[in-house]
């Protein structure tokens, strides 16, 4: 709502699409990237990995929840995560 009321006031538009133009290009749109203190102090990247690898066991249960047009996203051809 208030994203929406701010682009009103600067005459712009704002799109939460999660590739809001189609083409051949990664498409990162309105997407949200977290962290936890555990991940930013000292050993952090123990505790980054240790959720990726919970996470990655259930990634396709969480993409089937984030709504429409993540498939024209996550085509695998231009993930920017290695």
């Amino acid at each position: 709502y208030i994203m929406y009321r701010v682009t009103e006031s600067h005459n712009v538009v704002v799109s939460f699409s999660p590739k809001p133009k189609d083409g051949d290009w990664n498409g990162a749109g309105c997407h949200t990237n977290f962290s936890v203190t555990p991940m930013r102090k000292e050993g952090g990247y123990e505790v980054i990995k240790k959720v990726c690898e919970a996470f990655g066991k259930v990634a396709a249960e969480h993409i089937a929840e984030y709504g429409e047009g993540n498939d024209k996203r996550l085509t695998g051809k231009h993930e920017t995560c290695s």
